[in-house]
């Protein structure tokens, strides 16, 4: 797609979004090895360049799922530090978003305004998860444990105290945000290695219960109940959880993650 972008892509697709209430945003991502990647013209800056148009759609699709409040999948291969630093920047940008709003409380309180937590707009205090789609699920994920633990640790960034699961005094406990989906078709299909597959079963086993996805990752309807029947045996074996268990989790989970879709009344 990206060589035939046209200039009106992203409104074009904000136009889909609005038509479409309950659509999810993806899959988008980054791929190091992507055929648009390898094959793109030497004339027009060969990988590099391809990396970097990568990069600026993937940004600009994700800061569209945010803006939207939908979920979104992501393909990451090979980019995990791309994809960190990109959501350090979103994070840096909403944090500049919230000083900005407390310094307009505060002059508000000191001119004597009764504002409260109440925004010039009428909505809520912003939240740095605002600036995020409301779920983001990791497609048929390759990354390391070690990579899981970081995704964890910077969804716990984004989230006030009263936010963290386990917090009592909040009434409005902030969702997951990142959701794990594993498949058979790429993570035993197309890792072959005793090595790479003792790398995917370590990361899932890093993944919370309630953030396991079960993908079936295939081409034809006809081969997805295979595809998802593979997964959550693959799943099984390395949680040790019971099939049907695992079935049942990760059903609630997918369901938890479409629901996680912001209805937005406004028009585009």
């Amino acid at each position: 797609l990206y060589p035939d972008l046209s200039p009106s892509y992203l409104s074009d697709l904000e136009s889909l979004l609005v038509q479409h209430p309950r659509a999810i945003v993806g899959e988008i991502g980054l791929c190091k090895v992507a055929k648009f990647v390898r094959q793109y013209p030497a004339e027009l800056g060969g990988k590099s360049a391809a990396l970097e148009l990568q990069r600026s759609v993937f940004r600009d699709q994700f800061l569209l799922a945010a803006k939207r409040r939908r979920p979104c999948t992501v393909h990451c291969v090979q980019q995990h530090g791309v994809l960190m630093r990109l959501l350090k920047e979103v994070r840096e940008d909403a944090l500049k978003v919230v000083r900005e709003w407390k310094r307009a409380q505060t002059k508000t309180k000191a001119k004597g305004g009764g504002a409260g937590k109440e925004r010039l707009n009428g909505q809520g205090a912003p939240k740095l998860t605002d600036a995020f789609p409301s779920a983001v699920a990791m497609h048929s994920f390759t990354g390391t444990a070690h990579h899981v633990k970081e995704l964890l640790a910077f969804e716990a960034s984004l989230m006030s105290k009263e936010d963290k699961p386990g917090a009592t005094s909040s009434q409005d406990i902030t969702a997951p945000i990142f959701y794990f989906g594993f498949s058979h078709a790429v993570n035993v299909g197309m890792c072959s290695s005793d090595k790479s597959r003792t790398k995917n079963i370590e990361a899932i086993q890093a993944v919370p219960m309630n953030r396991l996805l079960a993908e079936s990752d295939v081409h034809c309807t006809v081969d997805v109940e295979t595809g998802t029947s593979g997964a959550l045996a693959y799943l099984s074996l390395a949680t040790g959880a019971e099939i049907a268990d695992m079935a049942d989790t990760t059903t609630k989970n997918a369901l938890d993650f479409l629901s996680s879709v912001v209805y937005m009344q406004d028009k585009f």
